[in-house]
């Protein structure tokens, strides 16, 4: 049976962070819950979060055209870890190192990361500041 999902790609530049669960599922499930730094790029009509993420690659063509997908805009990157999928309950998938975590909006999320005031996240920015694009470690 063919399920409905929304994808929205994290729009800052990917960070070393994401490479660890806690810190990339932290700092999503934060900007998440705010509805900040997230683009809807395309609603996908299949099983499951593996054929949403299969899809949504650039594997041998634009993944823009594949069937079943509905992109929104033009020219957008793969799916990726930091990016969120949207099932049909609502609930919504970080999309992790390995496989994806559930996001839950309603616990208050680990803070381990915080918006750096110095600069504006950009990658020239983050350089001279010394953050993480335009995030700091709390940790």
């Amino acid at each position: 049976m063919s399920s409905t999902f929304q994808v929205y790609h994290f729009t800052p530049l990917f960070t070393d962070y994401f490479m660890h669960d806690d810190g990339g599922l932290a700092v999503i499930s934060a900007s998440w819950a705010a509805r900040a730094e997230f683009e809807k790029v395309a609603t996908v009509f299949c099983e499951d979060l593996n054929d949403v993420f299969r899809l949504t690659n650039h594997i041998d063509r634009a993944w823009t055209t594949n069937p079943n997908v509905v992109p929104e805009g033009y020219e957008h990157r793969s799916t990726s870890v930091g990016d969120v999928i949207v099932d049909d309950d609502s609930v919504a998938w970080y999309v992790a190192p390995s496989g994806f975590k559930r996001i839950d909006t309603d616990a208050e999320p680990k803070q381990i990361h915080e918006k750096c005031d110095r600069c504006d996240g950009t990658r020239e920015a983050s350089n001279r500041c010394g953050c993480r694009f335009g995030w700091k470690s709390n940790r």
